[in-house]
């Protein structure tokens, strides 16, 4: 084994990352299951009341930006750790976009 190789392997940042990261996929499914449920509350709100809860919007994109923040970390796009590290993504966290970006993203026509 090489120099270089032996200095990688022992390289204490590196395998403290590894365990964040086993850490983060377990947040991240975790955030499935919340996302999941929400999906289901919203479409019985919307069923009988015939409009989503705006409250659980908000967790949604909330939510949908952690989801994005560990992917992120994961694929070593970033080296910011997500939340519960680093404080929880509000609804105008890096996901959203700036004000009057036009470039699509309106309601998705769902009518059939």
């Amino acid at each position: 084994m090489d120099s270089d190789t032996k200095k990688h392997l022992t390289e204490q940042g590196t395998w403290k990352r590894i365990a964040y990261m086993v850490l983060f996929v377990i947040t991240f499914n975790i955030a499935e299951i919340v996302m999941f449920a929400i999906m289901v509350v919203q479409a019985v709100f919307k069923l009988l009341t015939g409009k989503p809860l705006d409250s659980l919007v908000d967790l949604g994109e909330e939510i949908g930006t952690y989801l994005r923040s560990v992917v992120n970390f994961l694929t070593f796009a970033s080296e910011e750790m997500p939340f519960p590290v680093s404080s929880w993504p509000g609804k105008s966290g890096s996901g959203s976009k700036p004000e009057g970006d036009q470039s699509g993203g309106g309601p998705i026509n769902t009518t059939v």
